[in-house]
């Protein structure tokens, strides 16, 4: 399974975040270890208040789990996935906090241990933890049988339109599917064989690029929002400039905005929200029925644990029965009789167990089969908007390309008129002006009079 990690603050965000049911099907908090208290909450909290007593700002450190879609990974698995993380990054015994999310058909699970060492106050080092989890992801990926990625196995085979959480993050705000806006950015950089034939390659799909005030170049998308090269290009700034050469011919951010502006017009703007407004009304019966089986599907979980509970409570009262007490129980202790019944109990209590998790991972798997049946539909309705989407950022592309022919035409160079604030500032360095018919230049410095300056009397 793929592993990503991250050291982090902000227990109460990272809490919300891992319990949230909005953006997942199930959320189930598995175990809290090593703290007093029993809720995701409150434990992040205490473990804040122990680095308090440190100079640590991120005492948490987080991993995902994150199996291939179609795995049914069990919990003892994962469980053992946990353990292995723990040993390799020297987090046994830490306060730690396990939970599952099931999103889209697919399960994965969430560790956040404290890196916070109480003994010695302070916080547990975290060095080259990359490369440690990719180690663990690849024995993991054998013990389980699953077939490795490419990108794992070696570096140079890696898919190029894989995302960070940085770019998830923005492509979900603006609406977009991060491979897609990856794949946009690469082929118009490969197609093109200069800084020149960039910016048309981009343009065509209704982007613009512009120099940035600290990196070389940046992309402005549409709804006017920055998209940095490196993230989206893959490549790293002395390779863009090798490839594209200087940005200073280039708009600098301020201008290529309002440009965008001025190329988003009413007419394109309307386009744009006719365009998702009907893609929210097609996915409307689809999310109606992931609601109805998402509550379905928690019903009949809580109806098995309840189950559960109560066949727990009973075998548990059966169990404690064949220990007897008084003197007879004295009498079982010596003739050794107690330990036998100990002995069998414990193993009937691990055999309960066993059969309780069984069951529940049954359940599981069969709601997820369930759950990846409507996640074709979902699949297909996604591919469906992105295709909408992309022939919107070729009709942006085809105006952008017909509002240039115009100005050209028309002999103008530009047809944005600036703003005050962002006209250029006067040069101080320039040429007097001179008073109209008078010939002789203005001078800055005001004329002495009677009483004024050190010519006075």
């Amino acid at each position: 399974m793929i592993l990503k990690g991250s050291q982090r603050g902000g227990g109460r965000a990272l809490a919300r975040h891992l319990l949230n049911t909005k953006h997942n099907d199930h959320v189930e908090v598995h175990n809290i270890r090593g703290l007093a208290v029993e809720t995701l909450g409150a434990a992040f909290l205490e473990i804040e208040a122990v680095s308090k007593g440190t100079r640590a700002t991120q005492p948490f450190f987080a991993v995902a789990f994150n199996p291939p879609e179609t795995a049914n990974i069990s919990i003892e698995e994962f469980e053992a996935a946990f353990a292995a993380v723990e040993q390799k990054l020297g987090l046994q015994d830490q306060p730690c906090a396990f939970v599952f999310h099931e999103k889209e058909g697919r399960r994965h699970a969430h560790a956040v241990w404290s890196r916070i060492d109480v003994d010695q106050m302070k916080a547990i080092p975290m060095n080259h933890f990359k490369m440690k989890l990719q180690d663990v992801s690849r024995d993991l990926f054998i013990k389980l049988g699953l077939e490795m990625p490419k990108g794992l196995k070696n570096k140079k085979d890696r898919d190029p339109l894989n995302y960070d959480l940085p770019v998830w993050n923005q492509a979900k705000r603006l609406k977009e599917d991060p491979r897609d806006l990856k794949e946009v950015i690469q082929n118009a950089l490969n197609s093109s064989d200069g800084l020149k034939g960039f910016q048309n390659a981009l343009e065509a799909q209704g982007m613009l690029l512009a120099r940035g005030d600290k990196k070389p170049f940046v992309i402005i998308h549409h709804t006017g929002e920055l998209l940095s090269m490196k993230s989206y290009s893959g490549l790293r700034k002395k390779e863009l400039l090798a490839r594209l050469g200087s940005p200073d011919k280039l708009p600098s951010v301020e201008r290529a905005k309002i440009t965008m502006q001025a190329r988003m017009t009413a007419k394109v703007k309307q386009t744009l929200l006719t365009i998702r407004k009907k893609q929210r009304q097609a996915l409307k019966p689809l999310n109606t029925t992931r609601n109805e089986m998402k509550v379905r599907h928690g019903e009949v979980r809580t109806t098995l644990k309840q189950a559960q509970d109560k066949r727990w409570s009973q075998e548990e009262l059966q169990r404690a029965k064949r220990l007897r007490k008084g003197l007879m129980g004295l009498w079982d202790r010596m003739t050794g009789k107690r330990g036998k019944v100990s002995r069998q109990n414990k193993q009937e209590a691990e055999e309960a167990l066993k059969r309780d998790k069984k069951q529940k991972q049954d359940l599981i798997n069969k709601q997820m089969k369930e759950r990846r049946v409507l996640q074709k539909e979902f699949k297909k309705l996604y591919k469906n908007h992105r295709q909408e989407i992309t022939r919107f950022r070729y009709d942006m592309g085809f105006l952008i390309k017909m509002q240039k022919a115009s100005e050209r035409a028309e002999g103008r160079t530009d047809q944005i008129k600036l703003k005050d604030h962002w006209k250029e500032k006067p040069d101080k360095d320039r040429e007097p002006k001179k008073d109209k018919g008078q010939g002789r230049e203005r001078t800055r410095e005001r004329p002495r009079g009677p009483g004024r300056g050190p010519g006075r009397g």
